[in-house]
C-alpha cells in the first residue's frame, strides 16, 4: 500500500517542535512596516525584574526594512502605545509603521513606541498583502 506510513513517520509528522518566546528589539524596527497579529487579550505577567507588567502575546510580520520577510512568533508586546494600537484585534492583522515618539524635555522618560496606521497607504497595504500571501502558502 503506497499510502501507508510507518508509525515513526506518522508520529514525526504529528508533532511540532516546542515553541520559544522571541524577543522584539523595537529600536531595530523603528520606521518599519509591520503586520501585528495579537494572539490573546493583553494580560499582566511578572517580568524578569519580578514586577507585574501588562503585555500582549502576538506574532509580528515584518513587511519592509532590513528585516523584511522575517516573523517574530509568539512574542510579548510591552510598549503601551503598541499594545493600545492592537487592543481589541485578537486574531486580526493590524498594519502600521513602528515609530518612536517624543517626550517633553526634562521628564526623564523614555520616548514611547507607537504604531502609526498604514492602512490608508495602498503601497503599504499591497506590500503587506503580498508578504502575508507568501506566508500563508508556506
Amino acid at each position: 500500500n503506497n499510502n501507508s506510513h510507518s508509525l515513526e513517520e506518522t508520529m514525526t509528522d504529528s508533532f511540532a517542535a516546542p515553541g520559544r518566546m522571541m524577543r522584539v528589539h523595537w529600536h531595530e524596527l523603528n520606521g518599519t512596516l509591520v503586520a501585528i497579529q495579537p494572539l490573546a487579550m493583553e494580560r499582566r505577567i511578572i517580568n524578569s525584574a519580578g514586577k507585574p507588567q501588562w503585555s500582549t502575546p502576538a506574532n509580528i510580520y515584518i513587511v519592509d526594512g532590513p528585516k523584511a520577510g522575517e516573523t517574530i512568533c509568539n512574542t510579548l508586546i510591552f510598549p503601551p502605545g503598541i499594545r493600545r494600537a492592537v487592543r481589541g484585534h485578537v486574531g486580526e492583522l493590524v498594519l502600521g509603521r513602528v515609530r518612536q515618539g517624543t517626550v517633553p524635555p526634562g521628564t526623564g522618560m523614555l520616548p514611547p513606541w507607537t504604531l502609526v496606521d498604514a492602512t490608508n497607504n495602498p503601497d503599504d497595504v499591497a506590500a503587506a498583502a503580498a508578504l502575508l500571501n507568501v506566508h500563508s502558502h508556506n
